[in-house]
């Protein structure tokens, strides 16, 4: 059986600055999602990732009409982690950011997850790193 130590070990291997997890059920009852996210009944975790952005590279959060760089990395991440679980056997997902879409939001993931806390400013703000962090789920069901 996979731990959750395990996937949080191989996001971080990937290239995740930070990774918890986050259960299906607290995410459902959040403020944010007020019943509105479609994820299958038989997920019960989602895996929360997120990228530093070290001062030198601002232009990971620079948008650019599509995204940021930043988020573009944490989706690759993302869709190798999906294949990884995939490969053991564990059903998984990357999630879209609508909840009406069937992902959940991110920054509220975050925070159940245990990686930090919404500042005034309306980022995550991460204990150890501030605010230069993006956030990203993967559904493990």
């Amino acid at each position: 059986m996979i731990t959750s130590d395990v996937v949080i070990a191989q996001a971080k291997e990937l290239g995740a600055s930070l990774a918890r997890i986050a259960q299906t059920a607290d995410l459902q009852r959040s403020p944010s999602h007020s019943g509105q996210t479609n994820l299958a009944a038989e997920c019960k975790s989602v895996l929360v990732m997120a990228l530093v952005h070290e001062p030198a590279q601002p232009q990971l959060d620079w948008w650019d009409g599509r995204s940021t760089p930043g988020i573009r990395q944490l989706r690759r991440i993302s869709l190798q982690l999906v294949d990884f679980l995939k490969e053991l056997g564990v059903p998984a997902s990357d999630l879209h950011y609508q909840a009406s879409l069937g992902g959940v939001f991110a920054k509220d993931a975050a925070v159940l997850a245990g990686l930090g806390v919404i500042g005034k400013n309306n980022l995550l703000i991460s204990p150890r790193h501030g605010p230069l962090v993006s956030e990203k789920r993967v559904r493990k069901e």
